[in-house]
């Protein structure tokens, strides 16, 4: 919570600051810098609220008294602070109880938009793990779906993704080494499609389809073989399973003994004129998901089916309500299905989802932290500026700036919901010619 009123005192100091004591007694704060021969009006600062927010709850918030500006304390009302060696305090003129609502409010509103391939769902507890996003790489090192390894070490990096906040991080032990994932459940004899976003960081990364049902590699004439260490796409596919094939397994296979391989994600796969599909678990509310968006990669690289992976473009975005419906249902991992009213396009699928801050990183307590941008133009801190604002204006409605202020920001955080334009129904008109008799 404190890096967030931080940033606020930034945006608006008339609220406050924050500082690092000279020392603290149990009585006042001493700050020489801030408080001796000070300019501030003694009587109003003096009365705001001393916040000490990595202290006890005990200790974290006092109501100021008087500022002494010759000896530089300011001296608070309330218990005698117990610990005195936390130096870092703020002057705010909003208490911590206020201050939290108007964050938790900031957060709940707060819309943080992501794009996540639409990958086949586990119909078990556990997770295919497609889109790498599952912490853990239980789908990848032989502990479930039938997956395996050899001679390569499967980890997941936070800091290298092309989409998502997860990638799949191959690191080789030897040489040949592979990882093969989930087998995905398929239709024997169908035509699929399942191309992935990766990249070779160091050697030579070659994506193959595993027979999980045969025991036998699928069409090794369509394996895709990398060097490059760009992300790209791997267009694999779509292509007819062999006969009894029932189950599909992705075989990343890394040449060199210290080769290292990064899978951003995979997509599907998808089966030709497929219409249902289960959502991920990011979706566990319909409203979050916005767009269903079929892409194309327009850029080649020089390897065969390979396509830099930032060249894609939109081509043909599906809404809710004209192109596919949402319906729940109950299942252990997920809670919806969608239902597309004509079958899906084999080629590579987003889903544009939406999300609120408070969803993925609540700061419900004072200790908690955030690795959201607290940028001025973020996702967040514009809601924090309009909730408080809201606040100060309702405390001090002659206040012109916060008025001001107020009307800024709720331009700023103003939603405007887009949707695609209503079609005009051409209603026939008949005209009767009338004569007198």
């Amino acid at each position: 919570m404190s890096v967030v009123r931080q940033q606020a005192y930034k945006m608006f100091p008339r609220v406050g600051w924050y500082a690092t004591a000279d020392s603290v007694a149990a009585g006042y704060v001493a700050d020489v810098s801030e408080f001796q021969d000070t300019m501030l009006d003694l009587e109003d600062s003096a009365r705001l609220w001393i916040i000490r927010a990595a202290t006890a709850a005990a200790d974290r918030e006092r109501r100021g008294t008087t500022i002494d500006p010759t000896l530089g304390r300011w001296s608070h009302g309330g218990p005698s602070y117990s610990d005195t060696t936390t130096l870092t305090y703020e002057q705010s003129g909003i208490r911590l109880t206020v201050w939290n609502n108007i964050i938790e409010l900031a957060q709940r509103r707060a819309i943080l938009k992501t794009d996540r391939a639409l990958v086949k769902a586990s119909p078990t507890a556990t997770s295919y793990d497609l889109d790498m996003e599952t912490s853990g790489v239980g789908a990848w090192d032989g502990t479930s779906h039938s997956s395996s390894t050899s001679s390569c070490t499967p980890t997941k990096s936070t800091t290298d993704s092309f989409s998502g906040t997860l990638s799949l991080l191959l690191t080789a032990t030897g040489a040949n080494g592979y990882v093969r994932g989930p087998a995905v459940r398929v239709n024997p004899a169908e035509q699929i499609y399942f191309p992935i976003i990766a990249r070779a960081d160091v050697g030579t990364l070659t994506y193959r389809l595993w027979d999980a049902t045969n025991s036998a590699y699928i069409n090794t004439a369509n394996d895709i073989v990398y060097t490059g260490e760009e992300y790209a796409f791997f267009d694999r596919g779509p292509e007819t399973l062999p006969a009894g094939c029932e189950f599909v397994q992705p075989h990343f296979l890394l040449t060199g003994a210290t080769d290292i391989a990064v899978v951003d994600t995979m997509f599907g796969p998808y089966q030709n004129g497929a219409r249902v599909f289960d959502l991920p678990s990011i979706v566990d509310e319909p409203s979050k998901l916005k767009l269903i968006r079929p892409c194309t990669f327009r850029e080649p690289l020089g390897t065969a089916n390979t396509y830099a992976a930032y060249s894609y473009e939109w081509d043909g975005d599906k809404e809710i309500g004209f192109d596919y419906s949402l319906s729940h249902y109950a299942r252990d991992v997920l809670s919806n299905r969608i239902h597309m009213n004509k079958a899906l396009p084999m080629r590579p699928i987003w889903l544009s989802i939406e999300t609120f801050d408070w969803d993925a990183e609540p700061l419900n307590s004072e200790t908690a932290t955030t690795s959201l941008n607290l940028a001025p133009d973020g996702p967040l801190m514009p809601f924090v500026m309009h909730e408080l604002m809201k606040v100060l204006h309702s405390l001090k409605p002659d206040d012109t700036e916060a008025a001001e202020q107020l009307a800024y920001w709720e331009r700023m955080t103003a939603v405007v919901t887009v949707s695609r334009p209503k079609q005009i129904e051409r209603v026939a008109t008949y005209s009767r010619n009338l004569s007198r008799i």
